[in-house]
């Protein structure tokens, strides 16, 4: 299944501004959101999925939009990540690092889903951080949870006043916590020295508590462990007094609602080596004293309003292996000190406003296993000194502003990479052969910039890929017959190239394959049957090209298939009534194209349809009554076509239909009073057929209606007063009718 996608705007611009956009309006409701990501997360890893848009969400999302935006969803995207009706697809698929927005799609374009569908790559980061973080605390914490020896009664006193500062306990987590000194051991959440009885241990994490954290928690002297993440309402500020835990070696508040600055003080704990205060709403800049904490190892700060530059002081974390500042605000250069910290396995400073060059610097930290700069305002060329980077995993450098070639030797020598993020920058010259050389990587996206020459024959080596993006570049050439070699292959998106030919028949050995995406090209010749084949595919895009012939009947063995867009091509012939057997079909647009015959009537078996769009055709015969059966349909388009007869009264019983075009056809009869039963109609063309007749005084029901056409007909009579009334409308379209009486000088909001 494809997880949701974001819908972007399309320019990297404008994405990028669309992103900050949407993540500053997430702070508002993330608290909400990522409580859900966290309970998932919890039940089950992420599986391979099933953007595009960015759902990120984002998002990218996010969130957005963050998690997008996100975020995703953003996020989604929010942890993992096409589009929008314009055709979004690239997922947030960053996994791993929370802070991936897909990127925008073709704004002329449709997309795997209006909702937006991510697809996800793998194990997300936060599962893998909170893996660490349980390693590492079980490897200093030598404690017990049983026995009736007593903790000091200076530590549980202090825990009894954490309880009152605690407003609600919903899930009861702390109603053993009571008097009796002699269990505080065994409290929840508490665990103790065996041989001291102090309390060293406190862990309520995803407990549901409600309030503030007390200040008398810096009395717990010998606490190594902490962890409040995952309650989202714990709020105000952090103490600064937890400065004076002088032994915690992990403090976990993440995913809470806290505010205000990160404690200077909190540098004062001197063998701290997790500390966590991601997803929070704290601001100000970071402590430089941060920098004094020699045995830092994994810092996160993500997901927070933290401002200003990104200090120098950091690189004097010599142990530090994580560093996760991503979806703040902060701007400035990426400090070349950075180098100096060769530990470091995982770098994220996506979604910011960072600005300069790439340190070449960053070449030294040769541990990194994953380092994501996306979605800032980086320029200058991506540094051949990556080329050092032999474990990298992940590289995220997309919605950024640069130039140049992607290096070859980078290519070449990072083997070990699994997902490669360069889309939305300004990347020219053409894709590395070298390309081939990364035999493990799962996800390739390099959209959405300025790339020319063919598609490299040496990408079929990639057995391993599941997902390609080259969409909206400057390739060339045909599309190679290779492509079928890529049997693991989830998601295809070439679109808005210039490529020409025909689509390979071979894609029918992907049988993997989701979400095929070749719209905006300059393919021709028919639709190859095989596609029918590809019995994983839901999403097929096809837009804008100049493929002729008929669609083939093939295609109605698609029994996964949620979104079939065909339009603007050169297809002819009927509609194919084996479309009716695609029982999952959500979407079908097939307009601009020169199809005629009749309307089938078997896609009144299409009940989850949302869209039918046949707009612009050569479609002849009536209307079929079945259509009513469409029990989801929100949006039917049917105008300029050769539509005759009269229209069904049984369309009456759609009552999610919300735009109805049915303009520029030959219908004739009178309007049926049961329209008046589609009670969430916002747009109701009529304009240029061949109607009598009376209109209906019971439209003036559809209280939504925004948009109304009735000119060019034969209709009679007065106006009904009833659609006076209506409050949403604005326009009103009456021309070239037989009407009588007069107009009002206000109808509804009419200009």
């Amino acid at each position: 299944m494809l997880h949701s996608m974001l819908s972007i705007i399309s320019s990297s611009k404008s994405t990028r501004q669309y992103v900050l956009q949407t993540h500053q309006a997430s702070k508002f409701i993330h608290s909400a959101r990522l409580k859900n990501l966290v309970m998932v997360m919890q039940q089950q890893p992420f599986s391979d999925a099933r953007c595009c848009i960015m759902q990120l969400t984002i998002a990218l999302i996010l969130f957005m939009l963050h998690l997008a935006a996100g975020w995703a969803q953003l996020l989604g995207r929010i942890w993992d990540g096409p589009a929008n009706s314009n055709q979004l697809m690239l997922a947030q698929q960053q996994t791993q690092s929370l802070h991936y927005f897909p990127p925008a799609r073709d704004p002329n374009s449709p997309s795997p889903s209006d909702s937006g569908k991510l697809i996800e790559a793998g194990l997300p980061l936060r599962k893998r951080r909170r893996d660490l973080t349980q390693r590492l605390s079980e490897s200093f914490v030598a404690a017990e949870s049983g026995g009736d020896s007593s903790a000091s009664d200076s530590d549980a006193n202090i825990l009894l006043e954490f309880r009152k500062c605690i407003e609600q306990d919903s899930a009861g987590a702390l109603q053993n916590w009571n008097s009796s000194l002699r269990s505080v051991c065994r409290w929840t959440g508490v665990m103790c020295d065996k041989s001291s009885r102090h309390v060293v241990s406190l862990n309520l994490a995803a407990m549901n508590l409600s309030g503030t954290i007390t200040p008398l928690l810096g009395g717990l002297a010998s606490l190594s462990f902490l962890d409040l993440s995952a309650n989202f309402n714990l709020w105000g500020r952090i103490p600064p007094e937890l400065g004076n835990c002088f032994s915690l070696k992990s403090m976990n508040l993440s995913f809470n609602s806290l505010t205000g600055p990160v404690p200077e003080n909190l540098t004062s704990l001197l063998h701290l080596q997790t500390l966590d205060l991601s997803a929070n709403s704290l601001e100000g800049t970071i402590p430089p004293s941060f920098g004094k904490i020699p045995g830092m190892k994994f810092l996160y700060l993500s997901l927070n309003n933290l401002s200003g530059s990104i200090l120098t002081d950091l690189s004097n974390c010599s142990s530090l292996q994580l560093l996760d500042l991503s979806v703040n605000s902060l701007n400035g250069a990426i400090p070349q000190e950075f180098g100096a910290l060769t530990q470091l396995k995982h770098l994220y400073l996506a979604l910011n406003e960072l600005s300069g060059t790439i340190p070449p610097s960053l070449g030294n930290c040769s541990s990194l296993v994953e380092l994501d700069l996306s979605w800032n305002n980086l320029n200058g060329v991506l540094p051949w000194q990556f080329a050092a980077f032999t474990q990298l995993q992940l590289l995220g450098l997309s919605g950024n502003d640069l130039t140049g070639v992607i290096p070859s030797i980078m290519i070449r020598n990072i083997s070990s990479m699994h997902h490669l993020f360069l889309e939305y920058n300004q990347l020219t010259g053409t894709i590395p052969s070298e390309i081939g050389h990364l035999t493990q990587l799962k996800l390739l996206s390099l959209g959405a910039n300025t790339l020319t020459g063919v598609i490299p024959i040496s990408y079929t080596n990639l057995s391993s890929l599941n997902h390609l993006y080259l969409f909206k570049n400057q390739l060339t050439g045909t599309i190679p017959s290779e492509i079928g070699h890529l049997t693991q292959l989830k998601t295809l998106d070439l679109g808005s190239n210039g490529l020409v030919g025909c689509i390979p028949a071979s894609l029918v050995n992907c049988s993997n394959l989701e979400a095929l995406v070749l719209s905006s090209n300059q393919l021709n010749c028919s639709i190859p049957g095989e596609l029918g084949g590809m019995r994983s595919v839901q999403y097929i895009n096809l837009y804008n090209n100049s493929l002729s012939g008929k669609i083939p009947e093939e295609l109605g063995q698609l029994s996964l298939l949620q979104y079939l867009y065909l339009p603007n091509n050169d297809l002819t012939g009927s509609i194919t009534p084996s479309l009716a057997n695609c029982s999952a079909l959500e979407k079908i647009s097939l307009s601009a194209n020169r199809l005629s015959g009749t309307l089938p009537t078997d896609l009144g078996r299409l009940n989850l349809l949302s869209l039918m769009n046949l707009f612009n055709n050569f479609l002849i015969g009536s209307i079929p009554s079945t259509l009513a059966n469409c029990s989801s349909l929100e949006y039917l388009l049917l105008g300029q076509n050769k539509l005759n007869g009269t229209l069904p009264t049984e369309l009456g019983r759609l009552s999610r239909l919300q735009d109805m075009y049915l303009s520029n056809n030959f219908l004739t009869g009178n309007i049926p009073t049961t329209l008046a039963n589609c009670y969430s109609l916002r747009v109701l063309q009529l304009n240029e057929n061949q109607l009598s007749g009376t209109l209906p005084n019971e439209l003036g029901n559809l209280t939504f209606l925004v948009t109304s056409f009735f000119g060019g007909n034969m209709l009679e009579g007065l106006i009904p007063t009833s659609l006076w009334k209506l409050q949403q409308l604005q326009q009103l379209h009456l021309e070239d009718n037989f009407f009588l009486g007069s107009l009002p000088s206000n109808i509804g909001n009419c200009t």
